[in-house]
């Protein structure tokens, strides 16, 4: 059947998209592109052509992808606003990505680096660990379903129309005994149309990996051993422990296979010397010579943005892999920093100096052509079995913080990263009234993406995140009370945010007195309904800690949801918020509420204003989150 003329798509789809133009087209449907009338932002129009639309299994099929890609909301996952039918086309709408999938990727000629491949898959094995977390297993994971976002280098997976939802009820399309899947991807049980878990997920993306790793697929019959020994012979720059991990969910029986996505994550960032953490760790330092007049040089002028640049390595000795590689996994620590507004990626960066390491001049010169107040340098030096990495952060001449950290070559590359990392950080602390966990560098980094992530409206993946923390330091008594602040965005009732905030009040040592301040506030409104007690606390901490955006947020939140309750006015939750903008202006939950407050008094300018600046946040979820909220305030559906 022919691909939908432009003109009928565009009438199925009504007026609130302009379908602008055909991307593809395939056996299973057409993509168009198409623009949001109101809000200006690209979407995907997915449209089943009438002659599969007329299979019944198939109609189902794309229902089912609609329903479930609705209702995920992650970074690494393709999401979907809607899906009907009308003038009998069928479509849904989606985001649009703009790239290439995997398969593409993999016959095409250029033959990607093992290091952009590993971290494709580790970004669709923790989209895996979401959907599974939440009872779905998606049963299609293949080259074909992974998508290559071009302008942010994001894998994002796809296509849920096959995929079991934990405790639903059988269909002909998902009851066991019928193979569902792709062959050469399925897991053994999922051949034999038995029951499947994630675990059978974590197969096909091992297949996958080892598909792309070796440019050809392989008789996963065979031990595991010899899998891990064709890997390395393909890609000789993997660890014998970094192969031998890839390969475990390659395992025949479930059993023998990692338990989770996130076992499987954290037994990969272990091994990797892991070469792209490795190269990372030849991120570090500077030429000692010149470092004292830098360090007592002029300050930068106040108005250069807080931005952050990477510099080429410096390298001595014979490293055991090539010093260039992906310097981005370093930089990507530095993402979710507050006081960072952008990590500029390290192909900026060479794109100015090459990959040689530039001098601290040369360097200083750079960040400031490329808009950067922040640059590190870095070097890493090789002494027989010892690596040593060091790196030292700059703001203009000035070198604010510097770290260093030994070990073994090829093992302990990751946790140097990670320990040289943490010594620099403290210079970004928003405030002395900030707590932080204790767990190490791994709780360090998964709490301040959990807060970033908190920060940009994506509420799931900042509960996954605090949990993570949590985990690393059970006594960290502000990640539980930031879960308590996710349960009411997501879950507003007592069951939601109650157990947190009763964690939080068991593990109150070592906290910061502004926290302790809204955790006090927290206690006095739960434990004993005293909304004016609370209220004095949550204001004391913005008192005590004015420059603290957490404590500007209770104190609006208590306003906007209790101020009724306790004779307060509602409208004072507006200057908490804009207080909250003026410290951080990504801080979306804030303009989420001011969007709400524009639209209550009829501020139709500002309203918009403030939803395209919701928009231009960089996030799947918060752009869907932002469309929905669009649909209700502006466009009354």
């Amino acid at each position: 059947m022919p691909t939908p003329a432009l003109e009928d798509v565009q009438r199925a789809v009504g007026d609130r998209y302009e379908v602008v133009s055909l991307a593809g087209a395939g056996g299973m449907g057409a993509v168009f592109r198409a623009r949001h009338r109101t809000l200006g932002h690209i979407v995907a129009v997915k449209v089943l052509p009438p002659d599969v639309a007329a299979s019944a299994m198939r109609r189902e099929r794309f229902r089912r992808e609609a329903t479930l890609g609705a209702g995920l909301e992650h970074p690494n996952i393709v999401r979907v606003y809607d899906f009907d039918t009308r003038d009998d086309i069928t479509f849904l709408i989606m985001t649009f990505v703009r790239g290439v999938t995997l398969e593409e990727r993999l016959h095409g000629s250029d033959r990607p680096t093992t290091d952009a491949i590993l971290r494709s898959v580790r970004e669709i094995a923790d989209a895996l660990g979401y959907v599974h977390r939440r009872g779905v297993v998606h049963r299609d994971v293949k080259p074909a379903n992974i998508l290559l976002d071009e302008d942010s280098g994001r894998a994002l997976l796809a296509d849920f129309g096959v995929a079991h939802v934990e405790g639903s009820a059988d269909t002909s399309l998902t009851q066991p005994g019928i193979t569902i899947g792709t062959p050469g991807y399925m897991a053994p049980e999922q051949v034999a149309g038995a029951r499947v878990d994630g675990r059978s997920d974590l197969y096909s993306l091992a297949a996958v990996a080892f598909e792309l790793l070796t440019a050809g697929s392989a008789d996963f019959k065979a031990d595991r051993a010899t899998l891990a020994r064709t890997l390395r012979a393909a890609r000789p720059e993997l660890s014998t422990r970094e192969a031998a991990v890839l390969v475990a969910p390659l395992a025949e029986r479930p059993d023998e296979r990692p338990g989770s996505a996130d076992a499987w994550i954290t037994a990969l960032d272990r091994t990797r010397p892991r070469r792209w953490r490795w190269a990372i760790a030849a991120l570090a330092v500077v030429v000692a010579a010149g470092a004292a007049r830098m360090l007592w040089g002029p300050a930068p002028p106040s108005d250069v943005p807080p931005r952050l640049a990477v510099m080429p390595f410096a390298v001595l000795g014979t490293p055991p892999y090539p010093a260039t590689q992906l310097p981005e996994y370093f930089v990507s620590r530095f993402r979710p920093v507050e006081r960072v507004i952008d990590v500029l990626s390290f192909g900026q960066v060479v794109a100015q100096t090459g990959t040689a390491p530039p001098s601290n001049e040369e360097a200083r010169d750079l960040a400031q052509r490329l808009g950067a107040r922040f640059f590190v340098q870095g070097s890493v030096s090789y002494a027989g079995p010892t690596v040593t990495l060091t790196a030292t952060l700059y703001e203009g001449h000035r070198a604010r913080r510097s770290g260093t950290a030994t070990g073994r070559v090829g093992l302990d590359e990751s946790d140097m990263m990670d320990r040289v990392w943490a010594q620099l950080y403290p210079e970004f602390t928003p405030s002395p009234d900030v707590t932080l966990p204790n767990g190490g560098p791994d709780a360090l980094a998964a709490y301040l993406n959990a807060e970033a992530a908190f920060r940009r409206g994506d509420y799931r993946t900042a509960r996954d995140g605090y949990t993570r923390v949590i985990r690393a330091d059970t006594g960290f008594a502000i990640g539980r009370l930031r879960l308590a602040l996710v349960a009411a965005q997501v879950d507003p009732t007592e069951q939601g945010f109650g157990p947190p905030l009763r964690g939080a009040m068991l593990h109150q040592r070592g906290l910061s007195g502004a926290d302790s301040l809204l955790l006090d506030g927290f206690s006095e409104l739960l434990a004993h309904g005293d909304g004016l007690a609370a209220l004095a606390r949550f204001k004391s901490a913005t008192e005590s800690a004015p420059d603290y955006p957490q404590a500007w947020y209770v104190l609006g939140e208590f306003y906007y949801h209790f101020g009724d309750l306790f004779d307060q006015s509602v409208g004072e939750a507006r200057g908490a918020f804009d207080r909250v903008l003026d410290l951080d202006p990504r801080f979306s939950p804030a303009i989420g509420h001011l969007i709400a407050f524009a639209h209550q008094v009829g501020d139709g300018p500002e309203t918009e204003r403030l939803i395209r600046q919701y928009l231009r946040i960089d996030s799947t979820s918060v752009v869907a989150e932002v469309v929905g909220i669009a649909d209700t305030l502006i466009l009354g559906s």
